[in-house]
């Protein structure tokens, strides 16, 4: 079964052979400000996108503006405050919106490790606010 790691890569060499989610800002075609992320931890994610983004589809390739992301990081930011005194199950479920994707992986996981996740939320946030100012859209490209 393939695990999160609750981790943001500045280099595909870290991802180390996993499957992962790419960030780009814009066209960045040198790869050089993109991130990346696990893709079982990005699955853990997709639910507060679509929630503040109706746009939203599990496709290869999204574009979304920075305008759309500012709406998104407010999301995570209220997700991480209710996450952080929330370890029951259903109540995480219900927070992560994670029915909405319907993502194929363990809950239990993200239950076991809401502060890593939360920690990963705010590195996201970070990177996205930098990479907000320099562009006018982020890529999500799986």
């Amino acid at each position: 079964m393939k695990k999160a790691d609750f981790k943001i890569y500045s280099s595909l060499e870290d991802v180390k052979n996993e499957e992962y989610v790419t960030l780009r800002p814009g066209k960045d075609k040198k790869k050089k400000l993109s991130s990346y992320v696990n893709a079982v931890t990005f699955s853990y994610i997709e639910g507060m996108i679509w929630d503040k983004y109706r746009e939203y589809r599990n496709q290869e390739k999204s574009k979304i503006s920075s305008k759309e992301w500012a709406r998104i990081i407010e999301g995570i930011e209220e997700t991480k405050n209710d996450l952080n005194n929330s370890f029951d199950p259903s109540k995480v479920k219900e927070i992560l919106k994670f029915e909405i994707i319907k993502p194929k992986n363990d809950l239990n996981e993200i239950v076991e490790h809401i502060e890593d996740f939360n920690n990963m939320l705010s590195d996201l946030i970070i990177w996205l606010n930098e990479s907000m100012k320099e562009e006018s859209h982020i890529y999500i490209i799986k």
